[in-house]
């Protein structure tokens, strides 16, 4: 219990410090603007990130899997199938479609084949189909082995699925493409949490020489490395946060008005369904996001602490040896 009530005394002093420390040392500008930098390319590359996703769940929403069905196909088994697809964790929506319903949907896809079919007065060339959207594009060759299943060769035709069709390759390269929007946004967003790191580490550093006897004198009278430590680490936090703030302000900002400069992501622009995609992703996770950014920035300030110190730890274990 007492050493719990000197940790929380400690710590509490230590805060007290750093900002103490920031308001009365200057030459924090410059580095509180390269952190604005860093921590705004963050939150950019996580609107990437957001924006990669978005063209995957609206490339999903839009490219159905037409399954055709068999005209020997029962009522019975048709319905069978149906609820079985329907059931599959893979699957985000099925829907059955006559081929009336397939017909006048097509005539809002590709209007001019329809009217080309009602100039010559030709039959409805559609015929009963499943329109089955999935969760993931990676769950299409389940789905496929799903489909070829022996019990439903009386239902929907294997071939249409084993062929190489236009429909399967593009699944194949909405996947790579996919995957790869991914790894590039993870790839950078590590790198500029390696970038943001090295900036802290700099800053402790050169605030730690510049108070390299002050440190020596702590030791020296028994300060532990943790009371040290704390006035750093709270000035490195208190300057990430600062610039935490702005960058999201940037960044919403950037969001709000940028339909207003280029006009493909105004409603009625060509890429209006992806900002609508964004909005709506952000919506959903923008707000748990900032919190688990907000809660990442102590640990973060308390890593670059710790590392910038280090060098300058070991000098004043050395002074104390030798004093």
């Amino acid at each position: 219990m007492e050493n719990d009530a000197h940790l929380s005394l400690l710590v509490r002093r230590g805060i007290r410090r750093g900002l103490l420390n920031i308001r009365r040392e200057g030459g924090w500008l410059t580095t509180a603007s390269a952190l604005l930098g860093i921590v705004a390319l963050a939150q950019i590359f996580l609107i990437v990130a957001f924006g990669v996703q978005g063209i995957q769940h609206l490339l999903r929403s839009q490219m159905d899997l037409r399954l055709e069905i068999k005209d020997t196909a029962t009522d019975q088994q048709i319905q069978e199938f149906f609820s079985a697809v329907r059931q599959l964790p893979s699957v985000e929506d099925a829907l059955y479609l006559t081929k009336e319903q397939a017909y006048e949907r097509e005539r809002t896809r590709d209007p001019e084949l329809v009217k080309f079919l009602e100039d010559f007065k030709l039959q409805n060339p559609f015929p009963d189909t499943f329109a089955v959207t999935l969760k993931s594009l990676d769950d299409y060759e389940a789905f496929a082995s799903f489909a070829k299943e022996p019990q439903w060769q009386g239902v929907v035709d294997p071939a249409f699925l084993s062929k190489a069709t236009d429909q399967e390759a593009q699944v194949h390269e909405l996947i790579q493409v996919a995957r790869s929007g991914r790894s590039i946004a993870l790839f950078f967003l590590v790198l500029i949490g390696v970038l943001l790191l090295t900036v802290l580490m700099e800053l402790v550093r050169r605030r730690a020489l510049a108070r390299a006897e002050e440190i020596i004198v702590e030791r020296l009278v028994g300060a532990n490395e943790l009371a040290v430590l704390i006035p750093f680490a709270t000035e490195a936090a208190a300057l990430l946060l600062i610039s935490f703030v702005v960058a999201v302000g940037i960044v919403v900002a950037m969001v709000l008005f940028l339909p207003s400069f280029v006009p493909a992501l105004s409603e009625q622009g060509v890429f209006s369904g992806l900002r609508l995609e964004v909005i709506n992703l952000l919506r959903a996770y923008g707000l748990p996001l900032l919190l688990a950014e907000l809660l990442t920035i102590p640990a973060l300030a308390f890593a670059g602490a710790w590392l910038g110190m280090r060098p300058q730890m070991r000098t004043s274990k050395l002074a104390l040896a030798t004093y």
